[in-house]
């Protein structure tokens, strides 16, 4: 079953540029890390497309004294810095990259620090740990797994020179297939290098890219020995990775300063976002901080777990419920991590609050987006009726987002249709897969141009709540289109088929969802775009409950298998 995507966004360089230029007028921690690992993207972006030396040494040098900044502003957050290279190192980016303006380059998204909860400030440490254990050490090369270890090779290196050791880094993208991944690394590259730290977030579900990376210096001579790996958690890779694979994971040394273990300024965490609660308007006693991650909020939310629903643990946000005790009395903050994405998210929030869906965002922190949490009875599929069906279809249309060119359109159609078929291949057999085909075959993403996308992508019935007022309104409004799957952009009538499937409604019911969506402002799509995402969401949603299924524990897993069956029948039903 395909459910992972490796989320890109294609953007010319000049654009590019402007981002990071905007972002480097700060001096907070917050706004370092942003700023760090925007300059992260832009060196990775020009790495891959192998522009020009001047280009890619510009890009690494604002990444390196974005690095030494940030590792300055960590080990001593209350000493003002000097940071005279950066306003430097960002025009001589500018002037580098000036003749290449409208080159579009390909920015992959650094998933631990969109995703996963995973920040610099732990590879900071991881490194330390490695520096207090080798205080001999000498010329060490860091070497980086592109997309994500472009930024953290940087911190890494910037550290170990602190220490005064002295550190060169370089990234490497490891090709091949994802379980079996392979790395070219020249021995110019690793002349004079007595130590080398690989660096990543890993290991993901084979550990190969690391593996790779370690084996490409192994066949250039170095010593295994003096190789470590830096990873984004102290777990073994999954299922999928090969013996030899495993065998370097079990016998290289790790480095890894998990997110329980970290602490800013003393504080771990939730108790960071507890003391931001006062910076964002919420001020009084803070009694309690609830971790909401991994389905936990399933427990604030319905008194009787056999009600629970499934949840999608491995893409789930990290979340925390802060209870505090204010002046005019108790309240709730909701922090959910957005990454690299805060900002987009709190634009999306506040947009869809306006519109009286949901509660605004209070500010962010850490990475987390803030807002007032959102009491009421979750909706079930039992709730359907006409208010319901109206209010999903002006929801639909009211989250859309901007529409896409025609080579992002026709990648959206290519990527989601090779999911479905293998989905439907693997969940109903030959011929339901190729009908899948058969339906893909029938649209042209060049037709489709003004299509909006769509904004929401879980549109379940527990998502929306009835609030004591008697508001509809929906817990989780964003995010959901910017995650780690391989669904990605796609036209809104993703999230109208999404609709309709998740509520089943059919009949009067549907009719109303969808003149609803139309009276908003929704073109409605032609019976065989609407045939062919009713199919696509199906599938998608086949291949996240089984995999779901297969990551849990029995009782979660039982969830998701139930919901399996219930997108097979329906794809079987009508498609």
């Amino acid at each position: 079953m395909i459910v992972y995507g490796s989320p890109a966004r294609d953007i010319p360089l000049a654009e590019m540029v402007a981002e990071v230029t905007d972002l480097s007028v700060t001096d907070t921690l917050d706004g370092l890390r942003s700023f760090l690992i925007a300059c992260g993207q832009l060196e990775q972006a020009i790495a891959d497309e192998n522009l020009t030396r001047g280009m890619q040494d510009a890009a690494r040098a604002l990444t390196d004294a974005a690095a030494v900044a940030f590792v300055a502003a960590w080990s001593a957050p209350r000493t003002p810095h000097e940071s005279a290279p950066l306003p430097s190192a960002v025009r001589h980016v500018a002037c580098e990259t000036a003749p290449y303006a409208e080159q579009v380059v390909r920015v992959v998204a650094p998933e631990g620090f969109a995703f996963y909860t995973l920040y610099p400030e732990q590879y900071i440490e991881a490194a330390l740990q490695w520096s207090s254990s080798h205080p001999r050490a000498a010329r060490v090369l860091v070497l980086g797994v592109r997309s994500i270890g472009t930024t953290l090779s940087a911190v890494v290196a910037a550290t170990l020179s602190s220490r005064s050791i002295q550190a060169r880094r370089m990234t490497v993208r490891p090709t091949g297939h994802p379980f079996n991944r392979t790395a070219e690394i020249s021995g110019e590259d690793i002349e004079q290098s007595e130590w080398a730290l690989i660096v990543d977030e890993g290991p993901g579900a084979s550990g190969s890219s690391v593996a790779a990376c370690a084996e490409a210096l192994v066949s250039r001579g170095f010593n295994p020995d003096r190789i470590a790996f830096l990873p984004g958690h102290a777990g073994m890779p999954g299922s999928a990775a090969s013996a030899e694979t495993m065998r370097w994971w079990k016998t290289t040394a790790r480095f890894v300063v998990p997110l329980p273990d970290m602490r800013w300024q003393g504080r771990s965490l939730p108790e960071v976002l507890a003391d931001s609660c006062a910076a964002i308007g919420v001020s009084g006693q803070v009694t309690d901080i609830h971790d909401l991650g991994g389905g936990l909020w399933r427990q604030h939310v319905y008194p009787n777990p056999a009600d629970y629903p499934a949840t999608a643990t491995p893409f789930e946000r990290s979340k925390y419920l802060c209870r505090i005790r204010t002046p005019d009395g108790p309240r709730s903050v909701l922090w959910k991590f957005a990454g690299v994405g805060a900002a987009e998210e709190k634009r999306r929030m506040a947009t869809l609050a306006a519109a009286g869906w949901s509660n605004p965002p209070l500010g962010e922190s850490m990475g987390f987006v803030a807002r007032e949490w959102l009491d009421g009875a979750p909706l079930t599929r039992g709730d359907a009726d006409s208010e319901v069906a109206r209010a999903i279809g002006r929801y639909v249309w009211e989250a859309r987002t901007e529409p896409a060119d025609l080579r992002q359109r026709v990648a959206a159609l290519g990527r989601i249709s090779h999911m479905a078929y293998h989905n439907t291949l693997e969940g109903l057999g030959k011929e339901s897969a190729e009908s899948i085909l058969a339906l893909a075959g029938r649209l042209d993403a060049a037709s489709n141009g003004g299509i909006p996308g769509y904004g929401d992508g879980r549109l379940d019935p527990h998502e929306w709540i009835r609030e004591p007022g008697g508001r509809l309104a929906r817990t989780d409004c964003a995010g959901h289109d910017r995650d780690h799957t391989c669904v990605g952009w796609q036209p809104v009538w993703w999230d109208l088929a999404g609709a309709l499937v998740e509520w089943g409604q059919d009949g009067e019911l549907e009719r109303e969802l969808m003149d609803s969506y139309a009276v908003a402002g929704g073109q409605l799509p032609p019976p065989e775009a609407l045939a062919f995402y009713h199919a696509a969401y199906c599938a998608f949603r086949m291949g996240l409950s089984r995999f779901c299924a297969s990551c849990s524990d029995v009782e979660e897993a039982n969830r998701h298998l139930r919901d399996y069956e219930r997108y097979r029948n329906y794809f079987a039903a009508r498609v």
